[in-house]
């Protein structure tokens, strides 16, 4: 079958749109009209799910009540938001990666936790079912005499790792940091379409794995999540935390090298070496990424901000 794309169309606001699932040649597979239920307990969730879990999760067996409270706003985002038709043929076409388009209306789609929603028991992220995000605003601009432009989309993979019951981080920034170096990739001085993959919620080895072997390659990459020691924080099946050192991460991100031009590290390597630690055990390796790639940290303000992107060269 051709890839999926999980389109939004009669889009009448932020709450009301239809979801028409189809293949990449046009053909329907599923459709569900979404009203969004705003006054369901679920819907903070469903906006904020890791301060809403910080609130609504029972301090005295916090891993078992944010476990207890994701499943529910899991089951909440199928029922509700994709829909028993959508659900089922995701379901059944797993594992597969499904385009999503984003019109200006729904700009926040990209950063809903999506993948944790379930059907008779089935999550989608662990049914291998990921989402990857055409942005609006983010097209090119007419050709212009010199401009060496493919028209092929800025395709970003944004990590943000919070293991069940640690601390909050500022993710809320970070997600603005990627926001605005988005926007810059978009309408700069070389505007370029951008493709999103986010991975928030159940970030384990294998998902991040799947995710670095997309054959279409990412060009950006940007990871926040907690760090000790020269390691990163990812989680395990039952959220618990899962260090990886840099040399673990270095090899995770192998498949990376040839395209990878940026990547942002926030939060990471506190305590550790330094933020190109990973970049040089793949190095050592005679893994070299790709040349011209910028591996920078949140202590650059200028990586944070999203600034000196550079449109890859084909």
């Amino acid at each position: 079958m051709a890839g999926l794309v999980l389109e939004p169309v009669e889009v009448t606001g932020p709450t009301r749109w239809r979801w028409l699932l189809r293949t990449e040649d046009g053909e329907a597979l599923a459709s569900h009209e979404v009203v969004v239920p705003e006054g369901d307990f679920e819907f903070g969730g469903f906006t904020d799910l890791y301060r809403w879990l910080r609130w609504q999760a029972d301090p005295d067996r916090r891993v078992t009540s944010e476990a207890e409270l994701t499943a529910r706003v899991g089951d909440w985002i199928g029922r509700h938001l994709l829909g028993a038709e959508v659900m089922e043929v995701l379901l059944e076409e797993a594992p597969v990666i499904v385009r999503v388009p984003v019109p200006a209306a729904l700009g926040f789609l990209p950063y809903r936790p999506w993948e944790i929603a379930a059907w008779q028991g089935q999550v989608l992220a662990r049914e291998q079912v990921g989402f990857v995000f055409d942005l609006p605003d983010t097209r090119r601009r007419p050709r212009t005499a010199g401009q060496d432009q493919d028209g092929t989309p800025v395709r970003v993979l944004a990590l943000f790792s919070l293991p069940t019951g640690e601390a909050p981080l500022g993710l809320r920034r970070e997600r603005h940091a990627l926001q605005q170096l988005i926007q810059d990739v978009g309408q700069g001085q070389q505007p370029r379409a951008v493709q999103l993959r986010v991975l928030q919620y159940g970030v384990t080895r294998d998902a991040l794995q799947r995710a670095v072997d997309d054959r279409g390659g990412w060009d950006v990459l940007h990871v926040s999540g907690h760090a000790a020691a020269g390691t990163l924080v990812l989680e395990r099946e039952d959220g618990a935390p899962d260090p990886i050192d840099a040399q673990e991460l270095a090899e995770l991100l192998v498949p990376m090298r040839r395209r990878l031009r940026l990547a942002v590290l926030a939060d990471l390597w506190t305590g550790g070496p330094p933020v190109d630690a990973g970049s040089r055990d793949v190095t050592r390796r005679g893994q070299h990424p790709r040349r011209g790639t910028r591996i920078r940290s949140a202590g650059d303000r200028r990586a944070a901000r999203g600034r000196a992107c550079p449109a890859p060269r084909r």
